[in-house]
């Protein structure tokens, strides 16, 4: 009711200055200015076609071309490539989120990687001190435990 009366004010306050420069806000009729602010704030962002045809209806509203009356379309745009686009949108931000969080890890894998890379043994490609160092340490417990084992069996049983 408030957009209907902000409409019909506006119309009367610029009845007649349709040619007028500055149209449809005439410097003759600064009282259009507020009509139009009132109704900006009465009517939604835009008008569906449900909307525009019950303003058409009660006059309010005239949609025209050449000459010849057609029925006023909606100013809210296609739902169905409103939603279209949504979901490309939505595709698209998860691809790029998730190539973000990818390269993220991959980067603090590549830290981790860079932190434990194995110190080479001198002359050898595959060979590192670490595997080296253990590889002594067994063969030193085999070597010390069979020649304790040895030593067992060099000595004499003892006598009662």
């Amino acid at each position: 009711r408030i957009a209907e009366a902000a409409i019909r004010g506006w119309s009367a306050a610029v009845r007649g200055l349709d040619g007028e420069p500055g149209w449809p806000r005439p410097r003759e009729a600064p009282e259009a200015e507020e009509w139009i602010q009132l109704a900006r704030l009465a009517l939604p962002g835009c008008l569906t076609v449900q909307e525009a045809k019950e303003l058409q209806q009660k006059g309010l509203l005239e949609c025209t071309a050449g000459g010849y009356a057609y029925a006023c379309p909606g100013t809210c745009g296609e739902w169905l490539l409103a939603n279209v686009y949504f979901m490309v949108f939505v595709c698209c931000s998860n691809f790029v989120l998730m190539q973000l969080v990818i390269a993220v890890l991959m980067d603090q894998l590549v830290k981790e990687h860079d932190h434990t890379i194995p110190q080479l043994v001198p002359g050898c490609r595959m060979l590192s001190v670490k595997i080296l160092a253990r590889i002594h340490r067994r063969w030193l417990f085999k070597a010390t435990h069979k020649l304790r084992n040895k030593a067992r069996k060099a000595r004499p049983p003892p006598t009662k």
